[in-house]
């Protein structure tokens, strides 16, 4: 996604909303969340 809003070039305007949307929803300061990781390794 990042690679299609920076090619629009409007990453700051999106940027922008997006921050104004989680601080509605979310309120102001740091958001944490949880998250997981699957790393595989494979050789021959």
């Amino acid at each position: 996604m990042r690679a299609a809003i920076e090619e629009r070039g409007d990453g700051p305007a999106v940027r922008a909303t997006v921050i104004e949307e989680m601080t509605a929803r979310l309120g102001p300061g740091p958001v944490t969340a949880p998250m997981a990781a699957y790393v595989f390794r494979a050789a021959a």
